[in-house]
């Protein structure tokens, strides 16, 4: 399997998922994943960054996506995920801190619900239908919604 490979057409007895417990499930650990760059962004909002620090943010997140891409144990997957999320948001802890908490609060709640509308649709195939009223609405549109 390419990593490029479209993960709503993968079909086959290898992947017993359903299409909305797939969507469930991205839903789910994208918001988990954001949940603790937002701790991590917390826990980093009185540091000062450094380029050896961007530097290790890097290669720790470089590692975490081979780790994630390589392994087929879900768990292994799992660390790596968090790999890639957790010094992002030790990064942006200092940045982040230059804000209001209530502004910080606001961007989160509508990153999560953001993420949550896109696969609640995604799942229910309403971008395709989408993309499929905007072809019949003009043929030669490149309508790229999905």
């Amino acid at each position: 399997m390419k990593i490029a490979s479209d993960v709503w057409k993968r079909v086959g007895d290898d992947h017993a998922m359903s299409r909305n417990l797939f969507a469930f499930l991205v839903c789910f650990w994208t918001v988990v994943g954001i949940f603790a760059s937002a701790t991590a962004t917390y826990i980093a909002r009185d540091w000062h960054v450094d380029v050896w620090g961007i530097i290790g943010v890097l290669v720790v997140s470089i590692a975490g996506v081979f780790i994630a891409h390589g392994s087929k144990n879900p768990l292994v997957s799992l660390v790596g995920y968090m790999m890639v999320t957790i010094p992002f948001g030790l990064v942006t802890g200092p940045v982040v801190a230059l804000y209001t908490t209530a502004s910080v609060f606001k961007i989160l709640w509508v990153t999560l619900g953001m993420v949550t509308i896109h696969r609640v649709l995604k799942a229910g195939g309403f971008f395709s239908w989408v993309r499929s009223v905007c072809l019949l609405w003009d043929p030669s549109s490149s309508c790229l919604l999905e």
